[in-house]
């Protein structure tokens, strides 16, 4: 089974389509971590 490139089953947001996406917009704050632990969120960020 072959899978489909994301882009043909969601539409990208806008600053994907334009390239200005900014992968630190979607790091977990910090009372967050806390509340999972921290050991969830290594190495997510990029």
């Amino acid at each position: 089974m072959t899978l489909k490139p994301w882009r043909e089953i969601a539409d990208p947001h806008e600053d994907v389509l334009k390239g200005t996406f900014q992968p630190v917009d979607f790091i977990a704050p910090d009372s967050i971590k806390r509340s999972y632990g921290a050991h969830s969120f290594q190495g997510n960020a990029g």
